[in-house]
């Protein structure tokens, strides 16, 4: 007797609805909010830099803002929230930029002041949250301080496209 869930047609059958799945969303992304995203920052007079650290963060984060709210409110499981936001941040920061420059046509140019920028601000950040909870309790300061770190690496990215167009 076994139970339906070791089943090898019920398994397939998962994997292939969940394939369908990301492939809807990845077409409702490419072509709703990727182009809403474009016009968005155009109209703003945005570079692609700000754009995807403002704009582009926040209809990415806005679903699981709601989440973590959810989860903290309704069941006050911050354990559980902290797991999947790192967890979805290790994701995107590995399988989804892997996949993208998996599937790009060639080799891909990356400029390295703004990468050696954006990665020493997710390790700070990932720091920064290492340290707030070590003691089992992260209070309104450090909440705070999680939230100023994000609005320091915007006005950062800012600058720094400022900067770069003035020496241009």
């Amino acid at each position: 007797n076994t139970s339906p869930s070791a089943n090898p047609l019920v398994v397939v059958s998962l994997v292939l609805w969940l394939l369908m799945l990301l492939s809807l969303l990845g077409t409702t992304a490419e072509f709703f909010f990727t182009e809403q995203l474009d016009y968005a920052s155009r109209r703003l007079g945005l570079s692609d830099d700000v754009a995807g650290a403002t704009l582009m963060a926040l209809g990415n984060g806005a679903p699981d803002v709601f989440t973590a709210w959810n989860a903290i409110h309704q069941a006050s499981d911050l354990p559980l929230v902290l797991a999947e936001l790192l967890g979805a941040s290790i994701f995107i920061t590995t399988v989804v930029l892997g996949s993208v420059l998996l599937a790009s046509s060639s080799s891909t140019n990356v400029s390295p002041k703004p990468f050696a920028r954006d990665v020493t601000m997710l390790s700070a950040s990932a720091f920064a949250i290492a340290c707030f909870c070590l003691d089992g309790l992260v209070d309104f300061v450090e909440s705070g301080a999680i939230i100023l770190l994000y609005i320091g690496y915007v006005c950062v990215v800012v600058c720094s496209r400022t900067i770069s167009y003035e020496n241009d």
